[in-house]
């Protein structure tokens, strides 16, 4: 997971902006911040590990599955 100092440092600097990152246990964490704090993304099933990226999981999917919400 990124450290809370990276996540407080990305949110201030671009508040109610989603971002993703890709952790070294093997899950892709998306938060999404603002001034006060941040949350986390819920991502469908497939997008949700490296493993299931890697194996083709569409991108403009993931994204439009977010964007809906």
């Amino acid at each position: 997971m990124p450290s809370i100092e990276d996540v407080n440092t990305f949110t201030r600097s671009t508040p109610n902006k989603p971002f993703m990152t890709m952790g070294w246990d093997g899950k892709v964490h998306a938060l999404v911040g603002d001034k006060s704090g941040y949350s986390a993304i819920q991502l469908p099933n497939g997008a949700s590990t490296i493993k299931g990226l890697l194996n083709g999981y569409d991108l403009i999917l993931l994204l439009k599955y977010n964007s809906s919400k």
